[in-house]
């Protein structure tokens, strides 16, 4: 079993998204982690807003992307050497990465080998003036 870890605070600010996109986006992504985390890992998912963004990550213990395919993981049916014996059509990463960025958001990842991935979106919030804040 992997351990799934919410670290996320009890408000947090709208931003400008598409809601169904930006879910689609978070399930690929958590789904990706949870798949690439060997049993007894962990995937944690947390936010957190600055004055301007709202901030996600979803990181993960599992087995990490390795730097020379680390820059591949966006482009349309890439999959990586140990993600080919997994199945899957290597279009996921690519469409979270059109989907955030058509929302004037950025994605980002970093990884090590072995170790893990931490995948980071940062989406522009609703101006304070638009805002309502939003309980979980």
């Amino acid at each position: 079993m992997v351990e799934i870890v919410l670290d996320l605070p009890p408000v947090l600010p709208l931003v400008h998204a598409d809601a169904q996109r930006l879910e689609q986006a978070l399930r690929n992504v958590l789904r990706n982690a949870l798949r690439h985390t060997l049993p007894g890992g962990m995937v944690i998912v947390a936010a957190q807003s600055t004055d301007e963004h709202v901030i996600v990550t979803i990181e993960d213990t599992g087995e990490g992307i390795a730097p020379d395919e680390l820059e591949h993981i966006w482009e349309r049916f890439y999959q990586a050497q140990k993600s080919q014996a997994q199945g899957g059509t290597g279009l996921g990463l690519a469409l979270v990465k059109e989907w955030i960025e058509e929302m004037g958001g950025q994605i980002s990842v970093s990884s090590v080998l072995h170790e893990g991935s931490i995948f980071t979106f940062t989406l522009s919030r609703v101006e304070k003036k638009e805002n309502a804040e939003r309980k979980f």
